[in-house]
């Protein structure tokens, strides 16, 4: 696995993630949004929990996974899939995927 790929469990699931330009575009096609513009307005907003885990981290967390496995179903139903998560904890073991 590369620099920018990483395996993490999930509710007994592995997970795999990956970070590249097909991220930000998956993100912004589906999302209407841009993704650094997200992070940075989070960042600007000390971190906002509300924020951040009802909207941009499971979107991100999402995008990262599409880009590995094209087969993933849509976000809602990805998400709902995951179960109940700590979704902060899992975005810090991603953190390094963007260094």
């Amino acid at each position: 696995m590369g620099a920018y790929e990483k395996t993490v469990m999930i509710n007994g699931k592995l997970i795999h993630f990956k970070h590249n330009v097909q991220t930000h575009e998956l993100y912004k096609e589906t999302f209407q949004t841009d993704l650094k513009a997200d992070l940075a307005s989070l960042a600007r907003m000390d971190n906002n929990y509300i924020e951040a885990t009802f909207g941009v981290y499971p979107q991100l967390l999402w995008a990262l996974a599409k880009t590995v496995d094209s087969t993933i179903p849509p976000f809602v139903a990805w998400y709902k899939q995951l179960g109940e998560i700590n979704i902060l904890a899992v975005c810090e073991e991603l953190i390094p995927l963007f260094e």
